[in-house]
């Protein structure tokens, strides 16, 4: 019996000894990298990449949008027909979906959506982008874009 409960302590003490010397990974404390916020990919002519710092320098407009609360609120941001301009949409794509960074999707249009007067990829106070179409369904008000498609 007495085997048994110096052999438990021991064991004990070997496990808490092993658990006390374990030390953590250090975390990298490097800066972070400047990726690309958003990108146009799909049927276009070439496939631009642009980080927050580029689109907020490019021209700039404001819209006001009615959300869902019946809120008016006003969003800044890059017009989107200005970003399709950049990217070369091709002749034949007839779809524009819009991605976010947790996956989330939805498509439209292409026609429709970007014919919007003041349709505009809206930059957040904290570097998020989204989407801001006025008078086009809520679905693709997508918050949080990291791509827009074009099909």
């Amino acid at each position: 019996m007495h085997k048994r409960i110096a052999l438990i302590l021991t064991m004990v003490f070997v496990i808490a000894s092993a658990v006390g010397c374990a030390q953590e990974e250090p975390t990298p404390t490097s800066a972070p990298v400047e990726t690309a916020a958003l990108t146009i990919t799909g049927l276009v002519e070439s496939v631009p990449e642009w980080s927050v710092a580029d689109l907020r320098a490019m021209p700039q407009t404001s819209t006001d949008y009615v959300n869902k609360d019946g809120e008016t609120v006003t969003y800044t941001g890059v017009a989107l027909s200005i970003l399709l301009e950049k990217a070369g949409c091709g002749s034949e794509a007839t779809t524009i979906a819009f991605l976010a960074s947790d996956g989330y999707s939805a498509e439209g249009d292409l026609a429709e959506v970007s014919g919007v007067d003041g349709g505009i990829v809206a930059i957040e106070d904290n570097g998020s982008l989204r989407m801001v179409l006025p008078d086009i369904s809520g679905k693709l008000q997508v918050k949080d874009v990291v791509e827009i498609k074009i099909k």
